[in-house]
């Protein structure tokens, strides 16, 4: 009776723990990739949220690498977790018809990354959001001047280069988020911080995103691709505050499973909510 006792106890404790794990995350996700939660690498990296589908890679898939990531001012401290690299041109994660397509007014964009060295040609580009044919709306972050983030934001096919202020260390992890309020303001993020507030863009949600690509702009610039490595990738179409960055933050932390632990999360079963 006692050993029935201990295990419906270490149930009801996994259980809770799963529960409050589960709610952490703020939900509503859009897109959300996870380097820990990824089975068909490296054929597509699986979008978790509700709408699902997946991304392939362009050309070559970037390597799955497990080892630390640490960001001491927002106690991030992973002795072993998951992340893609790309190791030379045209290793990147990209389509050119998304589904399914995005629409946004209000949106947060927020990653996980790492810089790990030069650039492989002549350009070091991260992530594209746009829409097809390309230009009429959407974000391109790249690179500019050796390490500064630069944040292209297209609307009615300008261009609206936004200030960044953040810079991407060579070695070092940093986590980044943008948000944007339609009409009113974007907020950049680095690490938790915020370092850079712009006037907002007056995004059409009736004009859909239809072309995701994970390190570069665009399929057609899969030869200039990020010399860096990704552990996440996620997307709302809504504006999160700096509170629920901080969540954000936390709750992926929580829920890496160090290697010493006996606990196995199943991060798949995590996406309905996210």
């Amino acid at each position: 009776m006692r050993k029935v006792i201990s295990i419906l106890g270490a149930a009801f404790i996994l259980t809770t723990l799963n529960t409050a794990v589960h709610a952490d995350i703020v939900p509503g996700a859009v897109l959300y990739f996870d380097a820990r939660d990824n089975p068909t690498h490296p054929d597509a990296w699986t979008n978790l949220a509700d709408a699902g589908g997946s991304v392939p890679p362009m050309v070559l898939a970037p390597a799955l690498e497990e080892g630390p990531i640490k960001i001491p001012d927002i106690g991030i401290n992973e002795r072993k977790t998951k992340y893609y690299t790309s190791r030379q041109s045209a290793e990147m994660y990209g389509t050119k018809a998304w589904n399914p397509p995005l629409g946004i007014d209000d949106w947060t964009i927020e990653f996980l990354v790492r810089r790990n060295g030069d650039l492989f040609r002549e350009e070091h580009q991260l992530l594209g959001i746009n829409t097809l044919p390309e230009g009429r709306q959407g974000f391109r972050l790249g690179i500019k001047g050796g390490d500064t983030l630069g944040i292209g934001i297209y609307h009615g096919g300008k261009d609206m280069g936004i200030a960044s202020n953040v810079r991407l260390e060579e070695g070092v992890w940093t986590w980044v988020a943008l948000t944007g309020e339609d009409k009113k303001e974007i907020l950049v993020y680095q690490n938790g911080k915020r370092v850079s507030q712009q006037a907002g863009v007056d995004f059409d949600k009736k004009i859909p995103l239809r072309v995701i690509t994970i390190g570069s702009f665009s399929p057609g610039e899969k030869n200039r691709n990020f010399n860096g490595s990704f552990a996440l990738l996620r997307v709302y179409d809504k504006a999160l505050t700096q509170n629920e960055l901080m969540q954000n933050i936390d709750a992926w932390s929580g829920l890496a499973v160090q290697p010493d632990s006996k606990l196995a999360t199943s991060w798949g079963a995590l996406k309905a909510s996210h």
